[in-house]
């Protein structure tokens, strides 16, 4: 590690389990600006290790790297993700370098979504680029500060090893698992130094697709964070079933949705609170989970309540 080493790189060299946040960036629909950031950062401060920042999912949102920039300057680590699907690789290239002058070095390399799972189904995809590459290409930036075109140049003066910290997304109930295991272990030979998963609810599903990983060793390599949905309400929850992305590849349990609706609306967010508490209990006691990515709709409060509630903070 180095002098610029980050919040998130430091706890999981450590052992510590990592304890992340996601971030949905204002719509464009609702005038954004950056007092709704900033109010998020407020909550979160002191509380996470990092922040993860959603890019344009499913419909225009506040630039990820701006939303990145605001978090942490009200002090709060970002990860900035990175979809492939809206920019060539010179774009992707750019934003990134950008968001590096700007102190950002967390980078999660996503394919994205389809757009015409969203509310843009007009727009045009690029892909020119595909996570996998995305990811290889910002690892020969950070060993050789080389980009495309410049490989004549590699270990000259003018370029110069950019340190970033690489990360890439999981998807434990996508079938085969055996076609999953072989392009997940593709994604860290590429660079990946962490790996966020799609939300997990069948544990002892999640457990077998960890076994899945051992003959390549994936975890030794990567840092596994298991990804945690806290849906607000029962209605809620059955919107996000029924509208689920595709690359979530994830099947919310009808007993998750009958659990929230066996009480109050006014209770309902409390116990999907308790529920992610209850699953975070479980998926701790797996040797293979380095950390936790809490994904709440935009609730950074119900966040908060789960990482206390869990005691995820309670060995630091």
């Amino acid at each position: 590690m180095t002098a610029e080493t980050g919040q998130l790189q430091r706890v999981l060299s450590e052992g510590q389990l990592a304890i992340v946040v996601e971030c949905i960036p204002p719509a464009a629909r609702q005038a954004p600006d950056a007092e709704a950031v900033k109010k998020t950062a407020a909550v979160l401060r002191d509380k996470v290790d990092a922040v993860g920042v959603v890019d344009n999912r499913s419909e225009i949102l506040m630039s990820a790297v701006a939303t990145a920039a605001i978090l942490q300057a009200e002090g709060i680590e970002p990860i900035v993700n990175v979809t492939t699907r809206d920019r060539n690789r010179i774009a992707l290239m750019s934003d990134v370098i950008g968001a590096r002058a700007l102190g950002l070095r967390n980078f999660l390399c996503t394919s994205g979504d389809h757009q015409t799972l969203g509310r843009e189904r007009a727009a045009r995809n690029v892909f020119d680029l595909d996570s996998i590459q995305l990811l290889a290409t910002l690892d020969r930036l950070r060993r050789d500060g080389v980009v495309f075109g410049d490989e004549s140049q590699a270990g000259s003066l003018s370029h110069r090893p950019c340190d970033l910290y690489l990360g890439a997304v999981a998807s434990p109930d996508a079938d085969p698992q055996e076609l999953q295991a072989i392009r997940l272990a593709k994604k860290v030979e590429a660079g990946a130094d962490f790996l966020i998963t799609q939300p997990v609810f069948d544990v002892d599903r999640f457990g077998k697709w960890l076994d899945s990983l051992e003959p390549s060793q994936i975890a030794e390599k990567a840092a596994i964070l298991a990804g945690i949905l806290v849906p607000p309400s029962a209605a809620r929850t059955r919107e996000i079933r029924e509208n689920v992305p595709a690359g979530w590849r994830v099947e919310i349990p009808d007993a998750v949705i009958e659990r929230l609706e066996s009480v109050r609306p006014e209770q309902q967010r409390d116990e999907a609170i308790s529920l992610a508490v209850e699953l975070i209990g479980r998926l701790r006691a797996l040797k293979d989970i380095r950390g936790f990515y809490l994904m709440t709709d935009g609730d950074a409060a119900a966040a908060v309540e789960v990482i206390e509630r869990a005691g995820l903070r309670s060995d630091r």
